[in-house]
């Protein structure tokens, strides 16, 4: 009897192993299907700016001064443009919600081109524009001589008198005052976050300890920024940082917020708002969007740690540009963490003494490549890089926890969600990662007690928001499905999964 129990049991379990190898690789060949077509659909959003971009183009400057006032504008827009198609896809789950009260069919036929044409357009214009101050600022792309800094201010400056030119003579009448609103509103809160880094996120204000426990940016600016969204994040840094760097740690967070992040949230408030969608799938869509372009942010501070002998680069960022905000004493999430140094070992106090504390007071000096792979390996050693890159992690498990349901027949709302999940894949998969995960730091990581208790946090996070809409016999297998698709592959977390499934079996079965 014990013996026919005992074979019971284990063709139980093959019969389980098998199912399941089946579901994760049909699950996986979703998830690259769908990866393919985002991929596509970008190639299709590219396209669509470029055509735009021709309308500025034709009505601009002589031919030899729009080379340099375009060039990086038609850079960006060849490649994979992310705030574009990121308006895109808000505008499909913004209208959603119920069928369009847009009456006529030409009032119709404009909130179509607005939501898909010409506002993804002028989103990705206001970061490529910013993007030209920021070449200044940090001394990017090898913007570092008189000539290059006036071609680039100059570029902006007109690219920005044209755009407002485009928004008076494109955007429809009803919606014009709002949009030029908002495009004024992003320039500034972006300017306003760069003022905040060379005031309060430099290596000075990191060593002071002086710095003030609020900072009052002005009634109107304070009501764009609300941190509370992120107090999850917010506690994970409190818990990895010492008690007298939480106010550098909460003036960076608000400063990346206002230089990256509220571009998402403004541009979907504004997508909202056209669309009079509802408050409170508004209030979701939009911390979604605080999550995501925050999320966006901490995985380009994490790649500025890559050194530049790997030679990886992007439409926007050369490999030149590795260590920029080190040279620049700018303290990002990566230094926060490894200057912090919570854990007495000999690596951190050498990383502190011998790299952190000398290389970054020689400020406006070029690194040479073995001290990047000096301060890269002692990063890895001192496991901030390896935590830092935990944090966009969070953001993405966040930003499905606020995406809001549709119901089954908004087709196209489903889809562009289901997109907007897999761009976040950008967290465990992107070529910048590579590097570290291919390091021995990294593999030994994934086995200690931090690691696991970030996949516990993931996990709780996306189980909250299937809960409160899902019955429990559903939770395992949904959760499943959108894990694989937002965070795959966590190769420890389905092994925890799978033992998780078996006991759910194990307990039915019984």
């Amino acid at each position: 009897m014990e013996m026919d129990k005992m074979k019971q049991t284990a063709n139980k379990n093959r019969a389980f192993s098998k199912t399941d190898l089946k579901k994760e690789k049909t699950i996986k060949a979703k998830t690259q299907a769908m990866r393919d077509l985002r991929h596509e659909e970008m190639r299709q959003t590219s396209q669509t700016i470029l055509d735009e971009l021709q309308l500025l183009q034709q009505r601009a400057f002589h031919r030899n001064i729009n080379d340099f006032v375009f060039d990086l504008v038609r850079r960006r827009m060849q490649g994979a443009p992310l705030r574009a198609y990121f308006v895109q896809k808000v505008f499909a789950l913004g209208h959603s919600h119920k069928p369009w009260p847009f009456g006529t069919p030409k009032n119709r036929q404009q909130i179509q081109r607005l939501g898909n044409v010409q506002l993804p357009f002028i989103f990705e214009m206001v970061i490529s524009i910013q993007y030209l101050h920021n070449q200044i600022l940090d001394k990017k792309a090898n913007i570092v001589t008189a000539e290059d800094v006036n071609k680039n201010l100059l570029a902006a400056n007109l690219l920005k008198d044209l755009l407002y030119e485009y928004i008076d003579e494109q955007i429809p009448a009803p919606w014009q005052t709002k949009v030029r609103k908002e495009v004024r509103l992003c320039f500034q809160l972006v300017d306003l976050g760069q003022a905040m880094e060379k005031e309060w996120n430099t290596f000075e204000a990191f060593q002071s300890n002086h710095l003030p426990e609020t900072v009052f940016l002005g009634e109107k600016i304070e009501q764009e920024l609300d941190l509370s969204v992120f107090d999850t994040l917010i506690h994970q840094l409190q818990m990895d940082i010492p008690r007298d760097k939480w106010e550098f740690a909460q003036l960076y967070l608000k400063r990346i917020y206002l230089t990256c992040g509220m571009l998402f949230v403004q541009a979907t408030r504004l997508l909202n708002d056209i669309q009079a969608v509802p408050r409170q799938k508004s209030r979701s869509l939009e911390q979604f969007a605080a999550c995501y372009g925050i999320m966006r942010q901490l995985v380009n501070d994490n790649a500025d740690y890559i050194p530049s002998a790997f030679d990886l680069t992007t439409k926007s960022k050369l490999s030149s540009d590795a260590f920029s905000d080190f040279r620049n004493r700018n303290v990002t999430l990566p230094l926060i963490l490894h200057l912090s140094g919570l854990q007495p070992s000999r690596q951190i106090a050498k990383a502190n003494n011998e790299l952190g504390m000398r290389l970054i007071q020689s400020a406006d000096t070029t690194l040479v490549p073995a001290q990047e792979e000096q301060l890269f390996e002692e990063m890895l050693a001192s496991e901030a890089l390896l935590k830092s890159m935990q944090y966009p992690k969070l953001l993405a498990a966040m930003c499905a926890a606020h995406l809001p349901n549709l119901s089954p027949e908004w087709r196209e709302g489903q889809l562009a969600s289901k997109l907007l999940l897999d761009s976040c894949d950008i967290v465990n998969w992107n070529k910048f990662l590579f590097p570290i995960k291919k390091s021995k730091y990294y593999k030994r990581f994934r086995r200690s007690l931090y690691y696991a208790r970030i996949e516990r946090q993931i996990k709780y996070i996306l189980g909250s928001r299937l809960s409160a809409n899902q019955t429990t016999a559903a939770i395992g297998y949904a959760f499943r499905q959108t894990l694989a698709q937002v965070l795959q592959p966590f190769a420890a977390h389905h092994q925890l999964l799978i033992k998780k499934r078996k006991n759910q079996i194990g307990k039915l079965s019984s």
